[in-house]
C-alpha cells in the first residue's frame, strides 16, 4: 500500500467506513493531477454482473436504449426503468444510487453508443465537491453527446462498496470511460481541467441533426415498447423483429416490397406490432401508415428510405442486441 498523504486543496479524502467494512488507503495527488489507465475499469467486474452474455448485452442494449434521446426532443413520459436498465440522462447528470451494477450499466450503455462517460465521485460533507456541482451539471446540458455520471459514495451502501472498489482517494474524482476502459482521472475541483478532459476524450458527434431528431423519437417509442413488454427478453425480440424491417429497406431502398408492411401480418403483429410503442417504433424510421382494415400498412417512401440516419440508427441498435443461437 502507498503511503497515506495529505488531501490536495480543492479535494477532500475519503471518509472512514462503516464498522465492519475494509479501510482503503486514503492517498491524494495535486489538484490537476491527469492519470491514464489501460485497465478494464474494476466496476465491469462486480459481484452484481449478469449471469450470462446474453444477459449482459440484453442489459447493455435496454441501458442504450432509454438513455438515447437528446434533451431538445425527450420522450413525453419516461417509464420507470426495469432491472438492468437507466434512465435517460444525456443533457442531464445521470445519479448512481445502485452501486456497481447500476454504473455498469450507464457504462455499457455509453459504450455501445460510442459516448465519453465521466463520473463525479463525491460526498454530501465534501465543499468543493458542492461547488463543482453547478459547473458539472451545466457542462452535462452543454455536452449531450457525452454522458454525465454523478456517485455520492454516502448514499447507499453499494456506493460506497463501489467507491472502495474504484480506489477513489479523495473527493471530488472524476474517472474518465471510453469504450469500457478509464482514459484518465483527475482529483480536485477544476472545472477548466474537466472541460479539457472532456474535449481530448469525447468521440466526434457523426450524427447530423436530422439522425438526432430521429434518434429522439425512436427511443421515446423504444421506451414505451419496453415498458409495454413483460420481459427483457421479450423487449429484446420485438427490437430485433423491427430491426429487420428497418434492414429490409436499408439493404434495398429502391424495391416498394421491402417499404411496405401489413399491419396484419403475422411476424408483425407477435413479435412487435401487438406491443404499445411498437408502431410507432416504425413511424420513428420513417413508415407511414396507410390503407384501412385488412389493407392498413406501414409504408415507407424511397426518400425516407434514403433518410441519412437510417443506417446510423440501425447500427446503433444492431450493436447492442445479444448474439442469436
Amino acid at each position: 500500500a502507498r503511503v497515506a498523504a495529505a488531501a490536495p486543496a480543492g479535494s477532500d479524502p475519503v471518509p472512514p467506513p462503516a464498522a465492519g467494512a475494509s479501510v482503503p488507503v486514503t492517498t491524494a495527488t495535486t489538484a490537476t493531477t491527469e492519470t491514464t489507465h489501460a485497465e478494464t475499469p474494476s466496476v465491469t467486474s462486480g459481484p452484481a454482473a449478469p449471469s450470462t452474455a446474453v444477459e449482459a448485452n440484453a442489459a447493455a442494449l435496454a441501458a442504450m436504449l432509454a438513455s438515447m434521446a437528446p434533451p431538445s426532443a425527450p420522450p413525453a413520459s419516461a417509464p420507470t426503468p426495469a432491472s438492468g436498465e437507466t434512465a435517460k440522462t444525456y443533457g442531464e447528470v445521470r445519479h448512481v444510487l445502485g452501486g456497481a451494477a447500476e454504473l455498469r450499466g450507464a457504462l455499457e450503455g455509453a459504450s455501445a453508443a460510442g459516448a465519453l462517460t465521466v463520473v463525479d465521485w463525491s460526498i454530501p460533507t465534501c465543499g468543493p465537491c458542492q461547488r463543482i456541482r453547478p459547473a458539472f451539471e451545466r457542462m452535462a446540458r452543454e455536452r449531450v453527446s457525452v454522458l454525465f455520471v454523478g456517485v455520492d459514495a454516502a448514499a447507499s451502501a453499494e456506493n460506497r462498496a463501489l467507491a472502495q472498489s474504484a480506489a477513489v482517494r479523495a473527493y471530488p474524482t472524476f474517472h474518465f470511460y471510453v469504450g469500457m476502459r478509464r482514459v484518465a482521472e483527475l482529483t480536485g475541483a477544476d472545472e477548466s481541467r474537466i472541460a479539457s478532459l472532456v474535449d481530448r476524450h469525447a468521440p466526434p458527434s457523426s450524427l447530423s441533426r436530422a439522425a438526432l431528431d430521429m434518434q429522439a423519437a425512436i427511443s421515446a417509442a423504444l421506451m414505451t415498447l419496453r415498458s409495454s413488454c413483460g420481459s427483457l427478453g421479450e423487449f429484446v425480440a420485438a427490437t430485433r423483429t423491427l430491426l429487420v424491417f428497418v434492414g429490409n429497406v436499408v439493404t434495398h431502398p429502391g424495391e416498394a416490397k421491402y417499404r411496405r408492411v401489413r399491419l396484419a401480418n403475422a411476424a408483425f403483429q407477435s413479435k412487435l406490432g401487438r406491443f404499445a410503442g411498437g408502431v410507432a417504433a416504425m413511424e420513428a424510421f420513417g413508415f407511414v401508415k396507410e390503407g384501412l382494415g385488412d389493407d392498413a400498412s406501414l409504408v415507407m417512401s424511397e426518400t425516407n428510405a434514403r433518410h441519412e440516419g437510417l443506417r446510423a440508427m440501425r447500427r446503433l441498435l444492431e450493436q447492442a442486441l445479444p448474439p442469436t443461437g
